[in-house]
Protein backbone atom coordinates (compact mmCIF):
# COMPACT_ATOMS: atom_id res chain seq x y z
CA UNK A 1 0.00 0.00 0.00
CA UNK A 2 1.15 3.40 0.40
CA UNK A 3 3.69 2.51 2.96
CA UNK A 4 5.05 0.32 0.56
CA UNK A 5 5.65 3.23 -2.11
CA UNK A 6 6.64 5.57 -0.11
CA UNK A 7 9.22 3.05 1.46
CA UNK A 8 10.56 2.33 -2.55
CA UNK A 9 11.10 6.33 -2.45
CA UNK A 10 12.68 6.61 0.86
CA UNK A 11 15.23 3.85 -0.12
CA UNK A 12 15.43 5.83 -3.01
CA UNK A 13 16.78 8.48 -1.82
CA UNK A 14 18.84 7.54 0.50
CA UNK A 15 20.80 6.04 -2.22
CA UNK A 16 21.29 8.91 -3.55
CA UNK A 17 22.14 10.42 0.22
CA UNK A 18 19.22 12.33 0.82
CA UNK A 19 18.14 10.35 3.77
CA UNK A 20 15.26 13.56 4.65
CA UNK A 21 13.41 13.57 1.32
CA UNK A 22 9.84 15.55 1.44
CA UNK A 23 6.74 15.19 -0.16
CA UNK A 24 3.09 16.04 0.82
CA UNK A 25 2.63 13.11 2.95
CA UNK A 26 -1.14 11.86 2.27
CA UNK A 27 -1.51 10.45 5.98
CA UNK A 28 -0.74 13.86 7.37
CA UNK A 29 -1.52 15.86 4.41
CA UNK A 30 1.40 17.99 5.05
CA UNK A 31 5.25 18.30 3.74
CA UNK A 32 6.82 15.15 5.35
CA UNK A 33 9.93 13.13 5.14
CA UNK A 34 9.21 10.13 2.62
CA UNK A 35 10.78 7.98 5.70
CA UNK A 36 8.45 9.42 7.66
CA UNK A 37 5.52 9.20 5.89
CA UNK A 38 6.14 5.40 5.22
CA UNK A 39 6.40 4.95 8.80
CA UNK A 40 3.37 6.76 9.28
CA UNK A 41 1.38 4.42 6.70
CA UNK A 42 2.11 1.62 8.24
CA UNK A 43 1.00 2.82 11.59
CA UNK A 44 -2.38 4.33 10.11
CA UNK A 45 -3.10 0.84 8.70
CA UNK A 46 -2.62 -0.71 12.03
CA UNK A 47 -4.93 1.27 13.32
CA UNK A 48 -7.63 0.59 11.23
CA UNK A 49 -7.16 -3.42 11.18
CA UNK A 50 -4.52 -4.13 14.47
CA UNK A 51 -5.17 -8.24 13.30
CA UNK A 52 -3.80 -7.01 9.70
CA UNK A 53 -0.10 -9.27 9.50
CA UNK A 54 0.84 -7.28 6.17
CA UNK A 55 1.04 -4.04 8.01
CA UNK A 56 3.42 -4.99 10.51
CA UNK A 57 5.25 -6.82 7.80
CA UNK A 58 5.48 -3.87 6.15
CA UNK A 59 6.91 -1.47 8.87
CA UNK A 60 9.49 -3.79 9.59
CA UNK A 61 10.56 -4.28 5.89
CA UNK A 62 10.51 0.12 6.46
CA UNK A 63 12.82 -0.44 9.45
CA UNK A 64 15.12 -2.92 7.71
CA UNK A 65 15.72 -1.13 4.31
CA UNK A 66 16.53 1.58 6.40
CA UNK A 67 18.55 0.16 9.27
CA UNK A 68 21.76 1.10 7.09
CA UNK A 69 24.08 -0.92 10.15
CA UNK A 70 21.88 0.93 13.03
CA UNK A 71 21.39 -2.16 15.72
CA UNK A 72 18.09 0.13 17.09
CA UNK A 73 16.50 -0.26 14.03
CA UNK A 74 17.26 -3.81 13.07
CA UNK A 75 15.38 -3.94 16.63
CA UNK A 76 12.66 -2.41 15.42
CA UNK A 77 12.48 -4.36 12.47
CA UNK A 78 12.53 -7.77 14.23
CA UNK A 79 10.05 -6.38 16.96
CA UNK A 80 7.60 -5.38 14.12
CA UNK A 81 7.78 -9.15 12.57
CA UNK A 82 7.46 -10.78 15.72
CA UNK A 83 4.05 -8.48 16.17
CA UNK A 84 3.19 -10.21 12.94
CA UNK A 85 3.50 -13.50 14.02
CA UNK A 86 1.73 -12.57 16.73
CA UNK A 87 -1.25 -11.44 14.79
CA UNK A 88 -1.14 -14.32 11.99
CA UNK A 89 -1.15 -16.90 14.98
CA UNK A 90 -4.47 -15.19 16.56
CA UNK A 91 -6.51 -15.03 13.29
CA UNK A 92 -9.90 -16.94 12.83
CA UNK A 93 -9.97 -19.59 10.68
CA UNK A 94 -11.44 -17.23 7.41
CA UNK A 95 -8.35 -14.91 7.77
CA UNK A 96 -5.94 -17.90 8.57
CA UNK A 97 -6.87 -19.32 5.06
CA UNK A 98 -6.17 -15.88 3.23
CA UNK A 99 -3.11 -15.70 5.03
CA UNK A 100 -2.01 -19.25 4.13
CA UNK A 101 -2.80 -18.32 0.83
CA UNK A 102 -0.46 -14.99 0.72
CA UNK A 103 2.51 -17.02 1.99
CA UNK A 104 2.87 -14.70 5.27
CA UNK A 105 4.18 -17.17 7.25
CA UNK A 106 6.99 -18.18 5.42
CA UNK A 107 7.69 -14.56 4.78
CA UNK A 108 7.72 -13.68 8.82
CA UNK A 109 10.03 -16.21 9.74
CA UNK A 110 12.53 -15.08 6.28
CA UNK A 111 12.32 -11.57 7.44
CA UNK A 112 12.89 -11.83 10.78
CA UNK A 113 15.59 -14.23 10.71
CA UNK A 114 17.30 -11.82 7.75
CA UNK A 115 16.94 -8.74 10.51
CA UNK A 116 18.31 -10.58 13.16
CA UNK A 117 20.87 -12.34 10.78
CA UNK A 118 22.41 -8.87 9.17
CA UNK A 119 22.89 -7.53 12.66
CA UNK A 120 25.53 -9.90 12.73
CA UNK A 121 27.39 -8.67 9.24
CA UNK A 122 30.93 -7.84 10.57
CA UNK A 123 30.81 -5.00 8.03
CA UNK A 124 27.89 -3.37 9.66
CA UNK A 125 28.74 -0.88 12.58
CA UNK A 126 26.26 -2.73 14.96
CA UNK A 127 27.75 -5.74 14.74
CA UNK A 128 30.33 -3.46 16.69
CA UNK A 129 28.09 -2.28 19.41
CA UNK A 130 26.65 -6.06 20.45
CA UNK A 131 28.10 -7.67 23.56
CA UNK A 132 28.55 -11.67 23.55
CA UNK A 133 25.18 -11.77 25.08
CA UNK A 134 22.93 -10.03 21.94
CA UNK A 135 25.59 -11.93 19.51
CA UNK A 136 24.13 -14.91 20.98
CA UNK A 137 20.47 -13.92 20.81
CA UNK A 138 20.56 -12.71 17.41
CA UNK A 139 22.27 -15.90 16.07
CA UNK A 140 20.18 -18.45 17.55
CA UNK A 141 17.40 -16.69 16.27
CA UNK A 142 18.71 -15.99 12.78
CA UNK A 143 18.90 -20.06 12.78
CA UNK A 144 15.43 -20.96 14.45
CA UNK A 145 13.61 -18.01 12.21
CA UNK A 146 15.25 -18.68 8.81
CA UNK A 147 15.40 -22.60 8.95
CA UNK A 148 11.54 -22.28 10.14
CA UNK A 149 11.48 -20.67 6.21
CA UNK A 150 12.84 -23.63 4.76
CA UNK A 151 10.99 -25.96 6.68
CA UNK A 152 8.05 -24.51 5.24
CA UNK A 153 9.15 -24.88 2.00
CA UNK A 154 9.79 -28.36 2.58
CA UNK A 155 6.44 -29.27 3.96
CA UNK A 156 4.36 -27.00 1.32
CA UNK A 157 6.58 -29.34 -1.34
CA UNK A 158 6.15 -32.66 0.22
CA UNK A 159 2.29 -31.59 0.42
CA UNK A 160 2.49 -30.51 -3.37
CA UNK A 161 1.50 -27.14 -2.27
CA UNK A 162 4.59 -25.23 -2.63
CA UNK A 163 4.66 -21.90 -5.05
CA UNK A 164 7.51 -20.19 -6.91
CA UNK A 165 7.61 -17.62 -3.92
CA UNK A 166 7.91 -19.84 -1.12
CA UNK A 167 10.93 -21.41 -2.93
CA UNK A 168 12.44 -18.19 -3.62
CA UNK A 169 11.87 -17.42 -0.13
CA UNK A 170 13.51 -20.86 0.62
CA UNK A 171 16.19 -20.07 -1.26
CA UNK A 172 17.22 -16.73 0.50
CA UNK A 173 16.78 -18.01 3.77
CA UNK A 174 18.76 -20.80 3.14
CA UNK A 175 21.80 -18.60 1.97
CA UNK A 176 21.47 -15.79 5.01
CA UNK A 177 21.69 -18.68 7.21
CA UNK A 178 25.12 -19.55 5.09
CA UNK A 179 25.98 -16.15 5.92
CA UNK A 180 25.17 -16.09 9.62
CA UNK A 181 27.23 -18.95 9.82
CA UNK A 182 30.12 -17.79 8.06
CA UNK A 183 29.99 -14.39 9.89
CA UNK A 184 29.99 -17.00 13.38
CA UNK A 185 33.25 -19.01 11.87
CA UNK A 186 30.70 -21.93 11.63
CA UNK A 187 32.62 -23.22 7.97
CA UNK A 188 30.67 -26.80 7.82
CA UNK A 189 27.37 -25.52 8.37
CA UNK A 190 28.06 -22.25 6.14
CA UNK A 191 28.44 -24.84 3.25
CA UNK A 192 25.96 -26.80 4.19
CA UNK A 193 23.21 -23.97 4.13
CA UNK A 194 25.02 -22.93 0.92
CA UNK A 195 24.27 -26.21 -0.85
CA UNK A 196 20.74 -26.19 0.05
CA UNK A 197 20.68 -22.30 -1.44
CA UNK A 198 22.08 -23.93 -4.68
CA UNK A 199 19.85 -27.25 -4.24
CA UNK A 200 16.76 -24.83 -3.91
CA UNK A 201 17.00 -22.84 -6.79
CA UNK A 202 17.19 -25.88 -8.55
CA UNK A 203 18.39 -25.24 -12.83
CA UNK A 204 19.05 -21.52 -13.63
CA UNK A 205 16.52 -21.22 -16.30
CA UNK A 206 16.61 -17.65 -17.97
CA UNK A 207 14.45 -15.44 -17.97
CA UNK A 208 11.24 -16.29 -16.28
CA UNK A 209 13.10 -17.69 -13.17
CA UNK A 210 16.03 -14.30 -12.81
CA UNK A 211 15.68 -15.14 -9.35
CA UNK A 212 17.36 -18.44 -9.43
CA UNK A 213 20.49 -16.58 -9.98
CA UNK A 214 21.18 -16.86 -6.04
CA UNK A 215 22.25 -20.17 -6.73
CA UNK A 216 25.67 -18.46 -8.36
CA UNK A 217 25.81 -16.14 -5.35
CA UNK A 218 25.55 -19.34 -3.21
CA UNK A 219 28.34 -21.01 -5.08
CA UNK A 220 30.39 -18.41 -5.06
CA UNK A 221 30.28 -18.42 -1.36
CA UNK A 222 30.97 -22.29 -1.50
CA UNK A 223 34.11 -21.16 -3.02
CA UNK A 224 35.13 -19.48 -0.95
CA UNK A 225 34.77 -21.04 2.25
CA UNK A 226 37.19 -23.81 0.40
CA UNK A 227 39.23 -21.19 -0.60
CA UNK A 228 39.57 -20.27 3.27
CA UNK A 229 40.60 -23.84 3.89
CA UNK A 230 42.87 -24.06 1.63
CA UNK A 231 46.95 -24.52 2.84
CA UNK A 232 50.05 -25.56 1.64
CA UNK A 233 49.83 -29.01 0.57
CA UNK A 234 45.84 -29.59 0.77
CA UNK A 235 45.06 -29.98 -3.13
CA UNK A 236 41.48 -31.05 -2.20
CA UNK A 237 40.12 -27.89 -0.92
CA UNK A 238 41.97 -26.07 -3.93
CA UNK A 239 40.61 -28.06 -6.58
CA UNK A 240 36.78 -28.19 -4.73
CA UNK A 241 37.30 -24.04 -4.40
CA UNK A 242 38.27 -23.89 -8.50
CA UNK A 243 35.84 -26.50 -9.40
CA UNK A 244 32.88 -24.39 -7.47
CA UNK A 245 34.14 -20.91 -8.90
CA UNK A 246 34.39 -22.02 -11.93
CA UNK A 247 31.14 -23.38 -12.22
CA UNK A 248 29.45 -19.51 -11.82
CA UNK A 249 32.62 -17.82 -14.16
CA UNK A 250 31.27 -20.31 -17.03
CA UNK A 251 27.71 -19.73 -16.47
CA UNK A 252 28.17 -16.13 -17.01
CA UNK A 253 30.01 -16.50 -20.26
CA UNK A 254 27.39 -18.60 -21.66
CA UNK A 255 24.47 -16.33 -20.52
CA UNK A 256 26.27 -13.28 -21.94
CA UNK A 257 24.43 -10.65 -22.91
CA UNK A 258 21.69 -12.12 -20.69
CA UNK A 259 22.15 -12.18 -17.34
CA UNK A 260 20.50 -10.27 -14.90
CA UNK A 261 19.95 -10.30 -11.20
CA UNK A 262 22.80 -11.68 -9.11
CA UNK A 263 24.85 -13.47 -11.73
CA UNK A 264 27.33 -10.59 -13.22
CA UNK A 265 28.06 -10.26 -9.45
CA UNK A 266 28.60 -13.35 -8.42
CA UNK A 267 30.79 -14.02 -11.72
CA UNK A 268 33.14 -11.20 -10.69
CA UNK A 269 33.04 -12.20 -6.94
CA UNK A 270 34.25 -15.84 -8.01
CA UNK A 271 36.62 -14.43 -10.77
CA UNK A 272 38.32 -12.37 -8.52
CA UNK A 273 37.93 -15.36 -5.58
CA UNK A 274 39.60 -17.64 -8.19
CA UNK A 275 42.49 -15.13 -8.49
CA UNK A 276 42.94 -15.21 -4.71
CA UNK A 277 42.95 -18.92 -4.98
CA UNK A 278 45.48 -19.18 -7.21
CA UNK A 279 47.75 -16.54 -5.78
CA UNK A 280 47.79 -18.49 -2.82
CA UNK A 281 48.84 -21.55 -4.83
CA UNK A 282 51.59 -19.67 -6.19
CA UNK A 283 52.71 -18.60 -3.04
CA UNK A 284 52.96 -21.63 -1.44
CA UNK A 285 54.57 -23.87 -3.94
CA UNK A 286 57.56 -26.03 -2.54
CA UNK A 287 60.76 -23.99 -3.27
CA UNK A 288 60.07 -20.93 -5.89
CA UNK A 289 56.97 -19.35 -6.91
CA UNK A 290 55.24 -20.42 -8.84
CA UNK A 291 55.28 -18.52 -12.30
CA UNK A 292 52.31 -20.47 -14.20
CA UNK A 293 49.88 -20.42 -11.24
CA UNK A 294 50.71 -16.62 -10.60
CA UNK A 295 50.16 -16.36 -14.73
CA UNK A 296 46.40 -17.90 -13.93
CA UNK A 297 45.67 -15.75 -10.95
CA UNK A 298 46.57 -12.39 -13.27
CA UNK A 299 44.27 -13.97 -15.68
CA UNK A 300 40.92 -14.34 -13.36
CA UNK A 301 41.97 -10.95 -11.95
CA UNK A 302 41.47 -9.45 -15.19
CA UNK A 303 38.38 -10.99 -15.99
CA UNK A 304 36.82 -10.11 -12.69
CA UNK A 305 37.95 -6.49 -13.90
CA UNK A 306 35.98 -7.35 -17.63
CA UNK A 307 33.01 -8.62 -16.24
CA UNK A 308 32.69 -5.32 -13.75
CA UNK A 309 33.15 -3.33 -16.59
CA UNK A 310 30.31 -5.47 -18.70
CA UNK A 311 27.75 -4.76 -16.01
CA UNK A 312 28.37 -1.55 -15.16
CA UNK A 313 28.03 -0.49 -19.38
CA UNK A 314 25.10 -2.44 -19.17
CA UNK A 315 25.35 -4.97 -21.25
CA UNK A 316 25.44 -8.20 -18.94
CA UNK A 317 22.32 -7.07 -17.11
CA UNK A 318 20.30 -6.65 -20.62
CA UNK A 319 17.80 -9.58 -20.27
CA UNK A 320 15.51 -8.63 -23.63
Amino acid sequence: GLGDVYTRQAVEGAKRGNFDEISVCVVTGTPTSTAECARLSYEQAQAIKHDYPRSYIGLGNYWLELARGDCARFDAAAAAYTEAQQVTAAVDAVDSASIQASQVPIKVHYQLGLAHGKALDPGQPCWLNLDDERRRQHDETAQNELTAAVQIFRQASADDQSSSLMQDLAARASYMLGLVHRWQGRDQEALTAFEETSEIAGPYRPPEDGWKSIRWVALNQIGAVYLSQFVAGDLTKFEAARDTLLQVTNAYETDFGLAFDDEPAAAAASSFNLGRLFAARASIAEGAVDLVALLDAEGHYRECVRIMGDADSGIAMNRT
